[in-house]
């Protein structure tokens, strides 16, 4: 097969070196790097193409329950207000047994508002289900 028959082969060969390499997700600067060089999305904008690196990337850490190394990912995202990694800081916000010290109140909270603020518009359900769970969980905890 010819990786031009591939849609966007470049991502599927870094999705698939993200996999591939055991704890190879948590060095996000070295992917990072070589998701450039690759030049992944090279049609997009620099920010469009690192929300989503981080996005494979965190969605890996996911994959391997690697809590702390995800929420690093969600950070970077936070920081550098990469709209397009909204969905992961969803998944992450929502994970409800990490610890206290490394998952309290707050960061949880701007996870969420963050995926609250970039979700698009078109899809009202993600809306619905990140205020209905905001609410639940931090204003109304002891209700069922």
């Amino acid at each position: 097969m010819k990786i031009k028959q591939i849609p966007q082969p470049r991502m599927v060969l870094f999705e698939s070196l993200l996999g591939s390499v055991a704890n190879g997700y948590t060095k996000v600067t070295k992917l990072t790097k070589i998701a450039k060089l690759l030049r992944i999305h090279r049609d997009r904008d620099d920010l469009f193409v690192e929300g989503k690196i981080l996005q494979a990337i965190g969605e890996e850490a996911l994959r391997q329950h690697d809590y702390p190394v995800a929420l690093e990912v969600c950070d970077l995202i936070l920081q550098k207000n990469l709209e397009h990694g909204w969905e992961l800081c969803k998944t992450v916000g929502r994970i409800e047994d990490l610890p206290e010290e490394i998952f309290d109140f707050d960061r949880r909270l701007s996870l969420l508002s963050f995926a609250l603020a970039f979700c698009p518009d078109s899809d009202i359900d993600a809306h619905f289900e990140i205020l209905n769970y905001i609410c639940k969980e931090f204003f109304f905890p002891n209700k069922v």
